[in-house]
């Protein structure tokens, strides 16, 4: 593995800005030939947690206020993702940044956090791997405090398959294919599943607006513009701006904090975009040694995300 330390935070606004330029090397007769990604890992190293920074992020995600003093589990993301970019930008990637899905995140704290620690953050790929729709890839990362690793996480992604070179008639034949699939996947998919106001004892209605949507880019640094506004988000395809997915999972974490003890797992896979601004419900309920959790539109009729929370 190629180990790469970098001397300083990754310039965020510049890594956007170069992902959206970034045009596929993949050769669509080739596509599922791609079976390794490159063995780079990046590493930054932090004299400490900035404590403005980590009371702004608690903010706008509602952590509630008696536990300020604790690191939401979300928070070290925002220091893997501008490392998430630099990996997928490294000119052995083969694939356009533009399209690329987020599918799911698991997160793992093994212990209470030391705010004022010196720490490091690494991130490298893990593995890659077919899906019914394209590829899926996943990136790895880690936090450590002396030596030891207190944080880690794996974002998977999805690649879709290239239509270019393919006629309507065949396309439409692989739209209805993967409509069988989701549909056959049961729990996991996005247009066939139990009606969450159904499936959790409770739930509670969230008001997600475009102000705070901009806010959380400002603190994360994840100003892409499908999440910024109408007119930034209609250049890429979405009627309206879509909220981002770790905003919203790290809000129903804030919603789940009360079961969080200092080794906690947070895991959440993203379904349908939450167009902004919009009203959502939160749905939750205990299930053996798991908090289980979900957002949907406020009728259940579509999922935005679900996961569980085991501590």
């Amino acid at each position: 593995m190629s180990s790469k330390a970098l001397n300083q935070p990754l310039p965020v606004g510049s890594l956007l800005l170069r992902s959206l330029l970034k045009r596929s090397k993949a050769k669509p007769e080739l596509f599922d030939t791609y079976s390794e990604l490159p063995s780079t890992q990046f590493t930054n190293q932090f004299s400490h947690i900035r404590p403005a920074h980590l009371e702004d992020f608690h903010r706008i995600v509602n952590w509630p206020t008696q536990l300020t003093e604790r690191v939401h589990p979300c928070y070290f993301h925002l220091y893997a993702f501008p490392q998430h970019l630099k990996l997928m930008l490294d000119k052995q990637f083969p694939f356009s940044l533009l399209g690329i899905v987020h599918l799911r995140n698991r997160i793992e704290q093994q212990c209470e956090i030391d705010t004022q620690a010196p720490f490091s953050v690494s991130s490298q790929y893990g593995d890659i791997v077919d899906h019914a729709k394209g590829l899926s890839f996943s990136i790895k990362s880690k936090v450590e405090v002396d030596a030891k690793v207190v944080w880690q996480s794996e974002s998977w992604f999805l690649v879709r398959y290239p239509k270019s070179n393919q006629k309507k008639s065949e396309i439409n034949v692989e739209i209805e294919k993967d409509k069988r699939v989701e549909s056959e996947k049961g729990n996991n998919s996005t247009n066939n599943y139990k009606n969450p106001h159904q499936e959790y004892t409770g739930s509670s209605p969230w008001h997600f607006s475009g102000k705070t949507a901009r806010k959380y880019a400002r603190i994360s640094g994840d100003y892409n513009p499908i999440h910024l506004y109408g007119i930034t988000a209609k250049l890429f395809g979405f009627k309206q701006p879509i909220a981002h997915g770790m905003w919203s999972k790290a809000w129903c974490v804030s919603a789940v904090a009360e079961f969080i003890q200092p080794k906690v797992t947070v895991e959440a896979k993203f379904a349908q975009p939450l167009m902004l601004p919009n009203r959502a419900t939160l749905h939750q309920d205990k299930r053996d040694h798991r908090h289980v959790f979900a957002l949907s539109t406020q009728d259940g009729q579509f999922l935005h995300l679900s996961g569980y929370l085991e501590s």
